[in-house]
């Protein structure tokens, strides 16, 4: 019973061993060249780091070098995870490349991104790795596989008219299209806020119209007529509705001499406006 245990957890510590392998370790800071087996010398990692940082600004595209001792598993399935875990590239085009090389196994892996599989099919990468990597990476000349082969995928990734917004030039990192429209919003701004301090200040009570007055009419004069105008109109009695119009109206008739035993007819006004008792 205790051998079936004991070969059964040797099994289950085996099949452990991949997973472990498979862990993703921690992207180095200057993210273009990872070289944890220690295979690749400064002034290589220099250069590479250079070529890169140049298309990763125009077209946030780039080519990432990592190196491992020894990799457990499928090298493919872990540069895959790799690509993925590390965000190797341009979110928006997809355009970077990574280059895994598996030093004890002789073996190295690449991915490319979704938005260069046009332009780099497999038959071409598979050319760039026969032509300008195999021979040296078998023949330990690894900073020599690594910078001919990251120049040749740079040339097909900058020959792919990537462009990125975010590293066009502009000010403090915003592009001149931003720019424009924050400077035409702030003009509005300015203009209201002026406008606002031109304009009449009024009550916290809200708009108050002003007042009008209005200048009563004139009493009747009673002494002797001295107006060679239009007469102002008096009120007769039993008015309605307020002061009679103050239009004008013709200068009173001379009365008419009286009749005897005839119809006594008074020379007052009418209450219309204009308008005579006939």
């Amino acid at each position: 019973m205790i051998k079936k245990l004991s070969v059964s957890f040797l099994v289950f510590l085996l099949c452990l061993v991949p997973a472990f392998a498979l862990s993703v370790p921690k992207q180095d800071s200057c993210i273009y060249v990872n070289d944890y087996a220690g295979v690749i010398s400064e002034s290589t990692k220099k250069s590479l780091i250079s070529m890169n940082e140049s298309s990763d600004y125009s077209t946030g595209g780039y080519v990432v070098v990592a190196t491992f001792d020894f990799v457990e598993g499928d090298l493919h399935d872990y540069a895959y995870k790799l690509f993925n875990e590390w965000g190797v590239g341009d979110s928006k085009n997809n355009n970077g490349v990574l280059l895994v090389l598996d030093i004890g196994n002789e073996n190295c892996a690449w991915i490319i991104g979704t938005g260069l599989e046009s332009t780099l099919s497999d038959g071409r990468c598979q050319s760039i790795i026969d032509d300008y990597f195999k021979e040296d990476f078998l023949n330990k000349k690894y900073d020599k596989a690594v910078l001919n082969t990251t120049k040749q995928f740079l040339k097909y990734i900058e020959n792919g008219n990537f462009k990125v917004k975010d590293n066009q030039s502009g000010i403090f990192g915003i592009d001149m299209e931003n720019i424009f429209i924050i400077g035409i919003v702030l003009f509005l701004i300015v203009i209201s806020v002026i406008a606002s301090a031109l304009s009449p200040r009024r009550s916290s009570g809200g708009y108050r119209p002003r007042r009008r007055y209005h200048r009563p009419p004139p009493p009747p004069h009673h002494g002797p007529s001295r107006h060679y105008g239009p007469r102002p109109t008096r009120r007769g009695p039993g008015s309605f509705g307020g002061p009679a119009s103050r239009s004008p109206r013709p200068s009173r008739r001379p009365s008419q001499p009286r009749s005897s035993g005839g119809t006594h007819h008074s020379g007052g006004s009418s209450r219309g406006t204009g308008g005579t008792l006939k």
